[in-house]
């Protein structure tokens, strides 16, 4: 989710974006209703996570 092109492309064509992704259809349906904000909101502050000092500092 923290692909740019990923996200964009999900939202243009969920079916296409997650075609090679083993999901349900309930599963693709729950995706494909995510709010594209909420989304970039949730790949943002996850990248931040990511990329902090506690995080790397489990790494070693």
């Amino acid at each position: 989710m923290l692909d740019e092109d990923f996200r964009t492309a999900l939202f243009a064509d969920p079916d296409q974006a997650l075609a090679g992704y083993r999901l349900t259809r309930k599963e693709r349906m729950a995706i494909a209703n995510v709010d594209a904000e909420t989304l970039d909101v949730f790949a943002e502050r996850l990248q931040k996570l990511l990329s902090g000092p506690d995080y790397n500092a489990g790494t070693r």
